[in-house]
């Protein structure tokens, strides 16, 4: 049988033992290349700026050089052969919450009543207890509450935090890659910026991702907003809403910024029936009492919600929302790739 290598025709006598080996020569050399590239590309995903995790940075440099279909097809994987546990009870029991604070004052609306358990039965001790985690003037601005997060994963805590719009007021930051280009809000916090930083949590999914997300800043448009899209507004007083877009948000004069996000993933005070893969997050929204509520980056490698406390010596003290975030606080404190979200004290 012959065979064509570029123009040489493989005859019977190519397949010698010399013959092989310049096969196994060359096959070596083509295996070397790849690798070659495999690892410059390495080298230069995980030479992006901030504190992304490996994967995370690895995830990102495939999506933008065309692997994203392989990307999205490797963590349906990654998870399907290590879903998490069904039933038991969380180890350790529901956690304190880092940072807790006594605070005196007015209480949230609706006052200091824990979450009802979304698992079902009886509460576990600590189980939705609202906890004060930051202060303004002595009173509550940021509250956290620990609970489990459906009937079948019992062995897990889910973390909810609540802020007083009040005492906080909120920005939209930009991604050195993602949007990119030039900005006057901060890509990381700066240090005078530390000083009062409450809140920090991520953005949505990738401006690129198929979904279509609009994402508008200091009076740009980046990507166009979609009608009906779930949005996060800030208004120019630092005040948010979230909404269906152009339904029960619109841009007027007082729109600071707008980040889209798929569609709403609850409504009314209700689930959306298509909450698909979500369904448990929006549950849980649902039960904290959120009215109209939407998803942002559920990927593992992104989801952060972090709190921080003042450091007259040098950068704030951040504490993870709840202990199984893999995103580590410190991300907010140096430019990050991503879009994100900061609630600083007024």
């Amino acid at each position: 049988m012959a065979a064509t290598l570029g123009d040489t025709r493989l005859t019977p006598a190519h397949k010698g033992p010399r013959g092989r080996r310049q096969v196994i020569r060359a096959v070596a050399v083509v295996v070397t290349l790849v690798l070659g590239a495999v690892g410059l590309a390495a080298c230069d995903a995980l030479s992006a700026p901030g504190n992304d995790s490996v994967g995370a940075k690895l995830a990102e440099w495939g999506r933008d050089h065309g692997l994203g279909d392989v990307v999205t097809w490797l963590e349906q994987l990654s998870y399907a052969v290590d879903q998490p546990a069904v039933g038991g009870a969380p180890a350790g029991g529901i956690p304190t919450a880092s940072g807790a604070v006594n605070a005196t004052g007015r209480v949230f609306d609706g006052g200091d009543i824990p979450l009802a358990p979304v698992a079902g039965g009886a509460p576990l001790p600590e189980e939705g207890r609202w906890q004060t985690v930051v202060t303004a003037h002595g009173r509550p601005a940021v509250q956290v509450a620990a609970l489990r997060p459906d009937g079948q994963h019992t062995s897990f805590v889910v973390g909810v935090l609540r802020m007083d719009p009040s005492l906080v007021s909120g920005t939209l930051h930009p991604g050195t890659r993602d949007p990119g280009g030039t900005w006057k809000a901060s890509f990381g916090l700066t240090p005078t910026e530390q000083k009062t930083v409450a809140v920090a949590f991520n953005g949505g999914f990738r401006l690129t991702d198929p979904s279509h997300n609009g994402y508008y800043s200091e009076g740009r448009t980046v990507t166009p907003l979609r009608d009906g899209a779930a949005s996060l507004v800030l208004r120019t007083d630092g005040t948010a809403d979230v909404g269906s877009w152009n339904r029960e948000v619109r841009m007027g004069r007082s729109v600071a910024s707008v980040r889209q996000n798929l569609q709403m993933l609850v409504d009314g005070g209700q689930v959306h029936p298509t909450c698909a893969t979500v369904c448990t997050l929006g549950h849980v929204l649902a039960d904290a009492g959120v009215v109209r509520g939407m998803e942002l980056d559920i990927n593992p490698e992104w989801v952060s919600g972090a709190y921080f406390h003042d450091n007259a010596s040098g950068p704030p003290t951040g504490f993870r929302l709840f202990p199984a975030e893999r995103a580590t606080v410190q991300r907010y404190l140096t430019p990050s790739s991503r879009d994100w979200f900061s609630w600083r004290l007024r």
